[in-house]
């Protein structure tokens, strides 16, 4: 007896050790933010999307606020997430793989809201950015008039128009970023927690796969089940039956490739949650530095006004507001790049989760 309890001990020993061995020396893909983010940018998906970009932003820019909303909602219309992609679609959260996981279908809901929010600051701060390239060709055609002007009173009128001016990043909140950032940070940690529980739980079906040769207890268990739930009422026998059939089915879905497919949705929706909170990261700072850039300009106005008397000193504050506004624009660029991969990588990893249902 103790010689064959050894020897059953011995095989589920090197049955676990030889299926442990084949998943940890199975090759893993590493990850590197930096080359993601160079592929991205090479990718033809981005070089489509910012093509298609750049023949709207080519157009008549916006001269009042609601000229900027109707170019950013044309923008998101014609572009920008598509209408399946937009919201979460009710057929595709109701599939019955997430039905029978109720809890990997609220992490998805959360993930679908936190990218629809995402998208929508997106899309006002690129009418911001429309804004702001407008009032950048504007205040370089002030500077060379004022350059071309003799009359003290005309210069004055430009000033004046030049200090009137909206800046374009007043109505963005920063705290919208920082809740944004919030959001995506505990979706991406939710998402990763599950995933690794399901990793888990997918070695241990394939080491009990392994040594069990694929025979499954729980057939027998509802077998049984179901002859039980014969001998019992009408009612108690149909509610019976059809708790046995859902656990059948869930287990069923889950044996067939459902798992792996449950770790793959993870692992797609956890990597764009990681990447984008990462790039809005960077675009939160552009859009900072951005701003501070129009402020400085709009200082360089008022230097210019009230030392007007002093000609080194205007010399300086005309030289300075010139350079001001060539950084501007080269900023503006910057951010807008930044926009666009954020609406590639919603697009992208989006589709890559709905792909994977």
């Amino acid at each position: 007896m103790w010689t064959k309890f050894r020897a059953s001990r011995f095989i589920w020993i090197s049955v676990f050790a030889d299926v442990k061995h084949q998943i940890r020396n199975k090759p893993q893909k590493s990850f590197n933010v930096n080359e993601e983010y160079l592929c991205a940018l090479r990718s033809r998906s981005f070089v489509e999307f910012f093509a298609k970009a750049q023949l709207i932003v080519q157009e008549s820019p916006p001269s009042t606020s609601s000229s900027a909303d109707l170019y950013c909602r044309k923008f998101s219309e014609t572009i920008l997430l598509q209408s399946d992609q937009l919201e979460a679609n009710p057929s595709i959260l109701e599939s019955p793989l997430l039905v029978m996981l109720p809890e990997l279908r609220g992490l998805l809901i959360d993930f679908f809201n936190v990218s629809a929010e995402a998208s929508n600051l997106c899309h006002r701060l690129l009418a911001n950015l429309k804004l702001a390239r407008s009032n950048s060709r504007f205040v370089q055609k002030l500077l060379d008039s004022i350059e071309k002007c003799s009359s003290p009173k005309e210069i004055e009128t430009i000033t004046s128009d030049l200090l009137a001016q909206r800046a374009p990043l007043s109505d963005l909140d920063k705290r919208d970023f920082a809740r944004i950032h919030d959001d995506y940070a505990a979706v991406s940690r939710s998402l990763n927690i599950t995933r690794k529980k399901v990793a888990r739980k997918i070695r241990s079906i394939k080491i009990i796969d392994r040594f069990t040769c694929g025979l499954v207890a729980i057939t027998s268990r509802g077998l049984t089940a179901l002859v039980m739930a014969a001998d019992q009422g009408p009612v108690l026998r149909y509610f019976r039956l059809k708790s046995i059939r859902r656990k059948l089915l869930r287990h069923q879905m889950l044996g067939n490739g459902g798992l792996e497919r449950v770790g793959e949705q993870l692992e797609a929706a956890a990597k764009g949650s990681y990447i984008l909170n990462r790039e809005f990261d960077t675009t939160s700072r552009l859009v900072v530095r951005l701003g501070d850039a129009v402020d400085h300009g709009k200082a360089m106005v008022r230097l210019f006004v009230e030392r007007k008397e002093d000609k080194f000193a205007v010399a300086v504050a005309m030289d300075e507001m010139k350079r001001s506004n060539v950084s501007i624009r080269k900023q503006v660029e910057d951010v807008e790049e930044h926009l666009y991969l954020c609406f590639v990588t919603i697009n992208r990893s989006r589709a890559s989760v709905i792909n994977q249902m």
